[in-house]
């Protein structure tokens, strides 16, 4: 009996034992949750809209270009200036070692061998082979994210062209309480809706692309570099008060800065592709800028009547 006493005595004791774990456990995890919040209090996540999602876009493409551009470069000059010498007198020198029947062939041979350590060693102070690589790879980077923007892009505008009626008819219908507390409601439900089908915000793709950059150790060339920016400094000069009264009234749209200067970009990147000794060595930055700055310029004159069918 007693025997009975103490095992019944000890089951109580084993529950509430259990439950002040219990007790602690969520106490450690309202504790987390707390520390939690206090690391993102201050974490301000911006939400994303379709015209700023385009200049993220316009942002990420110029990186991206710029990295491929690069990568072309240092791959070029790794290829023809270390890779083919260093295999022509390798294949030289194996050659005429075979024949080699007196002290002038056998000089020659061992001038080629060292003439491949010098190259080889130059390699390695270079290093265009292992920037060329880092560059191609944020190109790759950068070209998923652009892609993920652009379809990013077309969810945006597709959620806010279908919350234009809505908000028209809560504002229509928000003079009676009534009406208020059902709009208030169904707003709720629109920015969590908006939030699902977007899908992002700043926080997510600045975190990516700083990820992607920091993978790369290697500088873009100056030339690439100061042609872009020099370009979109241009672009940003010219943007007068009369030029912005022109183009808007041509474009009928809020955001049409980003198109133009897209366009240039891909212009820009064109004339340095277009060089003719591209991808071995670089053009002026100076004169590319000169030149995709007048052909911006036709290329705006001539969509203004691009469309309009002319008389026959």
């Amino acid at each position: 009996m007693k025997m009975i006493g103490q095992n019944t005595q000890l089951i109580p004791s084993k529950e509430k034992e259990a439950s002040d774990a219990t007790e602690n456990s969520d106490d450690g995890v309202s504790k987390l949750g707390e520390d939690d919040k206090k690391k993102t209090k201050g974490v301000v996540v911006v939400k994303l809209d379709a015209v700023t999602t385009i200049k993220l876009e316009q942002e990420v493409n110029l990186n991206m270009v710029k990295h491929q551009l690069a990568s072309k470069y240092f791959s070029a000059r790794q290829y023809w200036f270390f890779t083919v010498p260093q295999a022509f007198l390798t294949m030289l020198s194996g050659i005429i070692a075979f024949g080699a029947t007196n002290l002038i062939t056998n000089n020659i041979v061992g001038s080629m061998s060292g003439l491949v350590v010098f190259l080889q060693t130059m390699s390695g102070n270079c290093n265009y082979g292992t920037r060329s690589a880092m560059h191609g790879s944020i190109a790759i980077d950068l070209r998923d994210l652009r892609d993920d923007l652009v379809l990013l892009k077309q969810k945006l505008e597709l959620v806010e062209s279908r919350q234009r009626p809505n908000q028209k008819l809560t504002d229509a219908s928000s003079h009676t309480s009534t009406t208020a507390g059902t709009n208030d409601t169904m707003g709720g439900n629109e920015d969590e809706n908006t939030d699902d089908q977007g899908g992002g915000n700043f926080n997510d793709i600045q975190a990516r692309v700083k990820q992607s950059l920091s993978g790369c150790k290697s500088t873009v060339p100056m030339r690439i570099s100061e042609a872009f920016h020099g370009l979109q400094s241009n672009l940003l000069l010219k943007q007068s008060k009369k030029s912005m009264d022109y183009l808007s009234n041509i474009y009928q749209i809020g955001h049409f800065n980003e198109y133009i200067e897209l366009k240039a970009f891909d212009m820009l990147a064109g004339e340095i592709m277009n060089y003719p000794f591209y991808p071995l060595f670089l053009p002026n930055s100076q004169k590319m800028v000169k030149d995709t700055t007048k052909r911006l310029k036709k290329e705006l004159r001539e969509s203004e009547s691009f469309w309009i069918l002319e008389p026959v």
